[in-house]
């Protein structure tokens, strides 16, 4: 019995594999597209159409893949997994998707800064390029990184840029930073120290 239980485990996670290359194929087309709109040299009804119809059924795609047993705390080899790729293509219902499933924004991406910090800059670069921001922060925007998450939100909507609404979801479902995981770490760990001596 236990190898007719391993046998029909195989091609299930062998096609949840396959739907997560599906998933990721789908946003880089995504992007794909959008950028070719961007820059014009796409047909925009045409484009437009296509492009709602990739964002439904990838979101339906990943809504049935959770349905089915798909695991969003998976990770690959190199520490990345879905909640990464949602948030490469900024995909907030995506995004909030695979939170709701249990991925965890302090876990995933773990290539040496925390997937929050790798999402803000990205960000910046995305909107801004490799300029400076177009107005400097106060002292009170960069005292907390939800000031700074806001100030990023005002200048969105002052110069017409894309507002950092994934970064606030991620934010809300307990992303930290560096210096917040850092923190929690040193605490922990003086915690420990008091509790042994």
């Amino acid at each position: 019995m236990s190898k007719t239980t391993n046998n029909q485990n195989k091609p299930y996670q062998f096609r949840t594999r396959r739907g997560q290359v599906l998933i990721e194929q789908i946003a880089e087309i995504e992007a794909l597209a959008e950028e070719r709109l961007q820059a014009g040299t796409a047909y925009h009804s045409v484009h437009v159409g296509a492009l709602a119809l990739l964002k439904l059924a990838l979101e339906e795609m990943v809504i049935l893949l959770l349905r089915h047993g798909a695991d969003p705390k998976r990770l690959d080899k190199d520490g990345s997994g879905p909640l990464f790729s949602a948030v490469i293509q900024k995909d907030t219902r995506i995004l909030k998707l695979l939170l709701d499933h249990g991925a965890d924004p302090n876990k995933e991406h773990d290539l040496g800064e925390p997937l929050y910090n790798w999402a803000e800059f990205d960000y910046r670069y995305d909107e801004y390029g490799i300029q400076l921001l177009p107005e400097e922060p106060t002292e009170e925007d960069k005292s907390t990184e939800d000031e700074w998450l806001q100030f990023l939100d005002r200048l969105a909507i002052k110069h017409g840029k894309r507002r950092p609404d994934y970064l606030f979801l991620l934010r809300a479902a307990g992303a930290k930073t560096w210096r917040e995981l850092d923190a929690e770490q040193e605490a922990t760990k003086q915690s420990d120290q008091k509790e042994s001596s």
